[in-house]
């Protein structure tokens, strides 16, 4: 088997920047286009008096339990 042994460094990638400034992404970048004021508004809005209800009713721990095995069998 031969072994070869190089000389000279072999370099992979030369990377080579254009300017010393910070490069700042942006969220359309990623594929993020959306208006940031529109969505703090939706956020800020109220919730509709249907989710203020809630959706399901308390059970005991028993009428769970009893649930729950029937579910399961």
């Amino acid at each position: 088997m031969n072994t070869q042994t190089l000389t000279t460094p072999v370099m992979l990638c030369n990377f080579i920047l254009a300017s010393e400034e910070p490069i700042f992404a942006n969220t359309r970048d990623y594929g993020f286009d959306f208006d940031e004021e529109e969505i703090g508004r939706e956020l800020l809005a109220p919730l509709p008096a249907d989710l203020l209800l809630p959706a399901i009713s308390e059970a005991a721990a028993v009428e769970f339990e009893k649930a729950l095995l029937a579910f399961l069998s």
